[in-house]
């Protein structure tokens, strides 16, 4: 092949990339056991979405833009969390008088040594007025990895808050 067609199919290739959204929101995924501490508490519990927005956000990595909807991610992050709940014999109740309030308010995805580092930061409250943020990252090759892991890293921080442990347990 001549360079100029070369570089035309190159050039070619490189202008398609550019601008490209893709859309992607995390399917819940399990975490292992030992990640989660033994839950005491035996009172339901109710969980919600306390993000109002329900907009997209473009988040830009490498030649790419992924919308992100902080509503769904933090629908992601609860509906994970009910299910490592209910796996633990826990009751998850809308009407429960023992509530967690979460919101997921920023993600980044960061390109990193051929990877891609996801950070989700998340407001977590509790029924008792307690109010807190947590950081919530994973690392993989793979951006959909990454976020799949960060979500995961979120439910964990959340059920390794002793803050809300102990008002769970009240």
């Amino acid at each position: 092949m001549r360079p100029l067609t070369i570089f035309l199919i190159f050039l070619y290739a490189l202008l398609i990339n550019i601008g490209c959204t893709t859309i992607y929101t995390p399917k819940p995924s399990p975490i292992e056991s030992y990640k989660i501490p033994d839950l005491t508490f035996m009172a339901p519990v109710s969980i919600k979405n306390t993000q109002t927005s329900n907009e997209d956000v473009d988040l830009s990595y490498s030649n790419y833009t992924l919308a992100v909807n902080y509503r769904e991610y933090t629908e992601s992050v609860i509906t994970l969390l009910k299910d490592e709940l209910e796996k633990r014999g826990k009751t998850v109740s809308d009407d429960a008088h023992k509530t967690i309030n979460i919101a997921v308010i920023d993600i980044s995805l960061i390109p990193f040594a051929g990877s891609y580092i996801c950070q989700i930061d998340l407001n977590l409250g509790a029924g008792n007025g307690y109010l807190v943020g947590r950081e919530a990252s994973a690392k993989s090759m793979y951006f959909r990895k990454a976020i799949k892991y960060a979500v995961a890293d979120a439910v964990i921080k959340i059920l390794n808050n002793g803050e809300i442990l102990r008002y769970l347990g009240e």
